[in-house]
């Protein structure tokens, strides 16, 4: 699905345009980033390959590791979003050991007619959905005929949680992870009373001067 990898550069461009800046990218912090490196080569190789050997371990490992690093990286804006996708899409083929396609989808979307959906190259890990097939509501059945294209729920929801990850590496989100601290810290120095927590005791009252006060400081008398 080539939607998917244009998510992430369209984020970017509509942060561009909401008053982002492009050096904020380079200040992102990308945790497990060989993780990423990894994802993506074994992306490619089932984008270059559609029917490798073992095809289903192939995508298994695919979403595997992208859910790794989703995971990694949820300090950054919209990567939870992805994380809840990526796990969508992990239920149909675990439990039926590939991804399930309705073939009304694969014809609504344009890629076949009714005589030769069997015919369509579906990609790495899919086939036709058969009838003991589980969860196939979760697989690739909405038809995109706009784009020839056959995608799951989570493939939806993947791309919009890829696209706010872009537009947040340009525009982050000032308010994220940032904490306050005690106004005696910034400075270095002692707490000011008035920014001490919690109410301020009130003065003691003035001491009223007692007798004894003005007999001891009266002047001897001369004799």
């Amino acid at each position: 699905m080539w939607l998917l990898p244009l998510a992430v550069p369209l984020g970017m461009v509509i942060g561009r345009v909401a008053g982002g800046r492009w050096r904020s990218v380079y200040k992102a912090r990308i945790h497990f980033w060989w993780l990423l490196v990894a994802a993506v080569a074994v992306g490619g190789f089932m984008a270059v390959y559609p029917n490798p050997p073992g095809g289903n371990l192939w995508l298994v490992l695919s979403l595997l590791l992208f859910a790794a690093v989703a995971g990694a990286n949820r300090h950054l804006g919209g990567m939870g979003v992805v994380l809840v996708g990526i796990c969508l899409n992990l239920v149909p083929v675990v439990l039926n050991g590939h991804m399930p396609v309705r073939a009304d989808a694969v014809v609504n979307a344009g890629l076949a007619d009714a005589t030769t959906y069997e015919q369509v190259r579906l990609g790495t890990g899919r086939q036709l959905a058969d009838p003991g097939d589980r969860f196939i509501a979760l697989g690739p059945v909405i038809p995109l005929p706009s784009l020839h294209e056959v995608v799951s729920f989570g493939d939806l929801i993947v791309a919009f949680g890829l696209v706010n990850v872009g537009f947040r590496l340009v525009k982050p989100d000032a308010s994220r992870g940032v904490r306050k601290r005690p106004a005696h810290a910034a400075g270095g120095g002692p707490a000011r009373i008035d920014a001490l927590p919690g109410p301020i005791p009130p003065s003691p009252p003035p001491r009223t001067p007692s007798p004894a006060d003005s007999t001891d400081n009266r002047e001897p008398l001369l004799v």
